[in-house]
């Protein structure tokens, strides 16, 4: 039995490499807020190789999937990396992780695929 209360945060979040920071509760009827962020190593500049910088770290809120019979948005705290190379044209770039959520959307991936399989089911239900 995982008795690491961070452990047991990410073993019910489902994702390795995430940090859960937290979780807000601002009432019935809303929304818990649960704070993650990517961990993982460094990346490099695609361009010139060189180690990347963190440049800033933006928060994305993501709807997810309700828990504890609960609605629930995912604040994921993305890491905005930078280029140190003075000459390298890359400038900056933030990270992606589709296994939280695909770039430009506002659902989490196991969001979106809960809401693929219930189509799915109602599709079923029609043709017969």
């Amino acid at each position: 039995m995982e008795t690491d209360p961070i452990r047991v945060c990410e073993l019910i979040v489902g994702l390795p490499d995430v940090n859960v920071l937290g979780v807000d509760d601002l009432g019935a009827g809303r929304p818990l807020r649960l704070h993650i962020e990517s961990r993982g190593l460094r990346p490099v500049c695609g361009e010139c190789g060189a180690l990347a910088e963190v440049k800033d770290r933006p928060v994305v809120e993501l709807v997810d999937l309700a828990a504890f019979g609960r609605p629930v948005r995912t604040v994921w705290r993305k890491h905005r990396w930078r280029c140190p190379g003075p000459e390298c044209p890359v400038g900056s770039w933030t990270g992606v992780d589709a296994r939280i959520a695909s770039p430009r959307l506002g659902l989490t991936d196991r969001a979106g695929r809960w809401v693929i399989e219930q189509v799915g089911r109602v599709a079923g239900r029609w043709r017969r």
